[in-house]
């Protein structure tokens, strides 16, 4: 059955639709926690020599002819990100997560409507054509990446999937998972984590690792209500659970790197979408209630060992998704049913006024950052089917 569009962030209860298949999430894609901090520290002082093999595109993926004026190596230091937002790349096709590194942005589309026509692309921080690392990919949804390679779930073809940073051969590392099950996707120094979503009538889902050279999976915790995006620290893997029968019973739950007794660390959440770690706490952010047309969003952090949930901001509409760093929290807006009024928003940890970095986005939805900037994707607009899709930076 074919994919249903036009689930807006706040709208995370059409999540399962004909089929029980689950497709156009993007706006309710979140940071990947694990890329957060993969920064080059001398990021707009270095002049050093940034390199990567740029003729990764779409032809050696298997979709087309090498993109024409695609540096080979791109040479001086990457500029520092502005006050105003800049396109690091236009006309996607409903763009759904990105990770970042030193020198490139990596992000996941999923097609309106070309359901085995996804992909996996990059492109570079100092600007230049997108190159395609795996094309023809069947509904790629979340991507985390490490210093030698990129991860990400195949949400229709039911994989999990690894390729060289620097192209190579696909590896599945999981494969049939079933289709639409894997969901989000975190990377550590010796393994590969993932969210499988399950059913939507029972709690079926869960929680499993592989080595990052793949092998036999590991369930982690099982029987979870719908487990959707995730985070992993030196100690444990922390994800949500949207439990969309109910908008207000999802829970956020964490379980040891080897397995165990999963412990709740906060309940009665509405739609939780993202997930972002520091030190001490855990960061989410709530899409809102379809009572309330998803603008009671907000954004939420609990301490890993447990206890109250603080709000730090509230009446934050569809909220998503969410980066951390030593200072500030940052995550987007998206509005129910409005194209073009989405926002990224900035937030001390100790409180005080959220700031706007960035307003009018078509359908902001996973976020991540680095030393300097913020980066998230914009799905697009329902008018151009969302094929008008971009990635974006702001200074923080």
């Amino acid at each position: 059955m074919a994919p249903k569009r036009n689930w807006t962030a706040a709208a995370l209860a059409a999540f399962i639709v004909g089929c029980g298949a689950r497709s156009d999430i993007s706006e309710l894609l979140p940071a990947d926690a694990s890329n957060i901090g993969l920064v080059d520290a001398a990021r707009g002082s270095d002049t050093g020599t940034h390199s990567r093999d740029a003729s990764r595109t779409a032809h050696d993926a298997g979709g087309g002819p090498p993109d024409a004026g695609t540096p080979d190596v791109l040479v001086g230091p990457l500029p520092l990100c502005g006050r105003a937002p800049t396109v690091l790349a236009s006309a996607q096709p409903d763009p759904v997560a990105l990770a970042v590194d030193a020198t490139h942005v990596y992000w996941t589309t999923q097609p309106s409507g070309g359901v085995t026509a996804g992909g996996v692309l990059a492109a570079p921080l100092a600007g230049g054509l997108p190159m395609s690392l795996a094309a023809n990919q069947a509904g790629p949804l979340a991507i985390a990446i490490d210093s030698t390679t990129v991860y990400w779930t195949n949400q229709w073809g039911g994989t999990v999937n690894s390729e060289p940073l620097a192209g190579g051969t696909l590896a599945p590392l999981a494969p049939n998972q079933g289709q639409n099950n894997p969901a989000w996707i975190a990377v550590d120094g010796t393994s590969v984590y993932w969210t499988d979503f399950g059913d939507d009538q029972v709690p079926s889902g869960s929680v499993l690792k592989v080595p990052l050279g793949g092998g036999e999976p590991a369930t982690l915790a099982s029987g979870q209500a719908e487990p959707w995006t995730l985070a992993v620290d030196g100690e444990a893997v922390y994800w949500v659970n949207l439990t969309e029968a109910d908008d207000s019973a999802a829970t956020v739950v964490k379980v040891a790197l080897g397995g165990g007794s999963p412990t709740t660390l906060a309940t009665g959440q509405h739609l939780p979408s993202a997930i972002a770690l520091d030190a001490d706490s855990v960061y989410f952010t709530n899409a809102g209630t379809m009572a309330a047309n998803f603008e009671d969003g907000a954004v939420l952090r609990v301490a890993k060992s447990g206890g109250g949930v603080t709000t730090l901001a509230s009446a934050t509409p569809g909220a998503n998704g969410v980066a951390v760093d030593d200072s500030s929290v940052y995550w987007v807006d998206n509005p129910h049913d409005n194209d073009g009024g989405g926002v990224v928003m900035k937030l001390a940890k100790g409180g005080g006024n959220p700031v706007t970095l960035a307003s009018q986005q078509s359908t902001p939805g996973s976020l991540v950052i680095d030393a300097n900037c913020v980066y998230w994707v914009n799905a697009g607009t329902s008018a151009n089917s969302d094929r008008d899709g971009t990635v974006m930076m702001v200074a923080k």
